[in-house]
């Protein structure tokens, strides 16, 4: 008489459980694909990182390279600058010396 109870109930915990155990491997599966996707994209920014570094390694190479010319450069312009000095002391004792005889040198 009460077996059909038990029954009843056999089969409402049967049913529970499948949509438990579905609903879990539905979240298994999305928690799955979330990490296949986490570090697909990790990886994915890893890479671009590692070409930002060494492009940033390049670019410092190149730029140590640069530093080099540049400070060629800069010592070739001191040393025009000094020339530029001592060429512009000389123009000005010319100019003292020329400015002397057109003092006294009449003009129209």
């Amino acid at each position: 008489m009460w077996t059909w109870i038990v029954w009843a109930a056999l089969a409402v915990g049967t049913v529970t459980w499948t949509a438990a155990a579905a609903r879990t491997g539905v979240a298994a599966l999305r928690l799955w694909r979330d990490v296949k996707r986490a570090r697909r994209r990790l990886f994915g920014e890893l890479d671009a990182l590692a070409a930002a570094a060494e492009t940033a390694a390049d670019r410092a190479a190149a730029a140590g390279a640069e530093s080099e010319r540049l400070t060629r450069g800069l010592a070739r312009l001191a040393v025009s600058r000094r020339q530029l000095g001592v060429l512009q002391q000389a123009l000005g004792e010319a100019q003292d010396v020329v400015g002397g005889v057109t003092a006294v040198y009449p003009r129209k």
